[in-house]
């Protein structure tokens, strides 16, 4: 009833104080257009609608159609997105109809952002959705249905910056036929660069544009997508505005004052610094910060890598990248040297000296800070064990080209590296992929004019007829074997041009059904060809019956894989810990055993009873967490 009571007083000054838009509780839209930068990072979004690589002919009626969520706790569960060809542009210029759309990331930023108040992760912003074929002037019209009446913000962003010609597009509401679209764009440019003194500039941490728009029932929200052969779409977001009351006109909204215990009928908070880092309440509400934030940010995961080159720590918050950067702040031991280090919003890769396989090695680090400026306690440690040399759960990826020292292979086509003389015995680079993905291996565009390879086993827990999908840049030739032999391999799909995704039969990319055995080890290998520009080599499989729409298939995972030669492999999985303030204090999400200390030093103890989420009382003497096996 507290809070109840504080809403309503907020409820009630509405007519006194100031009033502004800002975010809405009755809707909240945020599709990710593209998948590439998630697949690669291996990042599954849980607060997120994905759209990826997709054909109409991957949707049974041809519609290209998707069921949003309402990220919001207003439920909107009906709102749909449908995406179309503007047919009537097409026929008036002789265009041809797409095929559908295609991802593509050249570039990689690997900042996190905020746009219009909603978070948006690099791996949303750093990739791109385009029309195919991207014939320039073309469009692509995306209807928002179902919405309820109101006020929207829609907001559109390419996080490109190598884009040369600024990204544009049109918003606006109409009827279901979507008719009144207008003359010109109205967005402004919303790519990763802006123009100055003529010559475009990057911008890495995006340019995002955004249209407020009111709508009333039966109408919808449309974007027209205008191709120009350059770039595209990362994402979008759509959420309900409303006028907040700010009673004290202090810039920041009662509510949220409310949410962080200040007081919204005194302006003089605003200037104040609730949790003394030396930052305003009123700058920590415009960065989308909690204010009182005294806890620092603590380790949660950790790994090595298959180079042996690295490690990453994922830490409980965002960081400052001044001390995070900052390969002194790291201590390894037994002795490492680290090289380099980098952040991507609360994930720190370390480059060091090379680890030794099957050890456990201990990272210091220290000058740690999130982004309200609370630092890891002195002392803070995390552990990091290195990779082992097994076969189970990886395939071997083999690479021709120049990016260890050998030479190019150019050409688009799966033969040029069939006809190199290095081909197959002495490959320029062996590394290790765990799904049967080349963006295990490199997981961004920046290799040209080379050859690779993915081969091992593949073992089916059931047995039926399976369909094989491939999809690469550029040329591709899947082959399996009936056995576990080499010698009995058998070419079952191709991709002879270039980036089309995961078809559905009737393609050369997609197999006939192969009568697969329960348990049975059967060699497979994809031979991929990369000429210019994006690059990589996909295999996902379908069992006969599977419903699922080929554009919703994932590379094989590891759990069918297995090499025929000792590779580099994760070792078994680490207990893992976060924290997130709660009304009463911290609720505490982990795997493995809970433990608890008076003082980061330990002894730690068993903390009987517990299980995740555990909630932690903001009362009495402060204590340390940790996990354990």
């Amino acid at each position: 009833m507290k809070m109840t009571r504080w809403l309503l007083v907020a409820a009630a000054a509405a007519a006194a104080g100031p009033v502004f838009e800002s975010q809405s509780r009755a809707g909240l839209f945020k599709v990710d257009l593209a998948a590439n930068q998630n697949d690669a990072d291996s990042v599954v979004l849980a607060d997120w609608d994905t759209v990826g690589n997709w054909t109409f002919a991957d949707f049974p009626d041809g519609i290209a159609k998707w069921k949003l969520t309402d990220f919001s706790s207003s439920g909107d569960s009906d709102v749909t997105l449908t995406i179309m060809d503007n047919e009537d542009l097409s026929a008036t210029m002789g265009w041809s109809a797409p095929a559908g759309m295609t991802g593509n990331n050249p570039t990689h930023e690997g900042v996190d952002v905020v746009y219009d108040g909603v978070k948006v992760p690099y791996t949303v912003k750093d990739d791109y959705l385009y029309r195919n074929p991207d014939t320039a002037g073309s469009e692509l019209l995306f209807r928002f249905a179902n919405l309820n009446p109101g006020r929207y913000n829609v907001t559109v962003f390419e996080g490109r910056t190598s884009d040369g010609n600024g990204e544009f597009g049109k918003i606006w509401v109409d009827d279901a036929t979507g008719k009144k679209e207008p003359a010109e764009q109205n967005t402004g440019d919303f790519s990763g660069t802006h123009l100055e003194d003529g010559a475009r500039v990057k911008d890495e941490g995006g340019n995002p544009r955004t249209v407020t728009l009111d709508i009333v029932a039966g109408q919808c929200i449309w974007y027209a997508h205008m191709e120009d052969n350059s770039g595209g779409i990362s994402g979008l977001i759509v959420r309900s505005v409303v006028q907040l009351v700010d009673t004290d006109g202090d810039g920041m909204p009662d509510d949220w004052e409310i949410k962080y215990g200040l007081n919204p009928k005194d302006a003089s908070d605003a200037s104040k610094d609730c949790n003394n880092n030396g930052v305003t309440n009123l700058d920590e509400y415009k960065a989308s910060l909690d204010p009182c934030d005294i806890l620092p940010p603590s380790v949660v995961a950790s790994a090595g890598s298959g180079t042996f080159t690295a490690m990453t720590l994922t830490f409980s918050e965002l960081l400052d990248p001044a001390g995070a950067t900052n390969a002194a702040n790291y201590t390894i031991t037994p002795s490492l040297a680290v090289s380099a280090a980098s952040v991507k919003g609360n994930v720190v890769t370390l480059t060091t000296a090379k680890q030794a396989a099957s050890t456990a090695y201990s990272v210091a680090f220290k000058g740690i800070k999130d982004l309200s400026r609370n630092e890891v306690p002195a002392g803070s440690k995390a552990t990091v064990n290195s990779y082992v040399m097994g076969r189970a759960g990886v395939l071997r990826f083999a690479y021709w080209g120049d990016a260890a020292g050998g030479d190019p292979i150019s050409g688009a086509g799966v033969q040029a590296l069939l006809d190199d003389p290095r081909y197959p015995a002495t490959p320029s680079l062996v590394l290790p992929v765990y799904s049967f993905s080349s963006r295990d291996a490199f997981p961004n565009d920046a290799h040209e004019n080379y050859g690779a390879t993915i081969e091992g086993y593949l073992t089916p827990k059931e047995a039926g007829s399976y369909r094989f999908f491939v999809s690469s840049d550029d040329s591709s030739q899947l082959f399996i074997s009936s056995d576990d032999k080499e010698a009995n391999l058998n070419q079952i799909a191709e991709e002879t041009g270039c980036c089309n995704g995961f078809t559905e039969p009737d393609s050369s990319r997609t197999s006939d059904p192969v009568a697969l055995v329960a348990g049975k080890k059967y060699f497979i290998r994809l031979i991929y060809k990369e000429g210019g520009g994006g690059d990589f080599g996909l295999v996902a499989w379908r069992k006969e019956g599977d419903t699922t729409a080929s554009s919703k298939l994932k590379p094989i995972a590891a759990d069918y894989l297995s090499s025929a030669v000792d590779l580099p492999i994760p070792p078994a999985a680490a207990p893992t810990l976060a924290a997130a303030r709660s009304a009463s204090g911290l609720k505490i999400t982990y795997t493995g055993t809970l433990q608890s200390a008076a003082v980061v030093n330990g002894p730690y103890t068993d903390v009987s009873g517990a299980s995740s989420p555990a909630d932690v009382q903001a009362t009495g003497a402060g204590k340390f967490y940790r996990t354990r096996n």
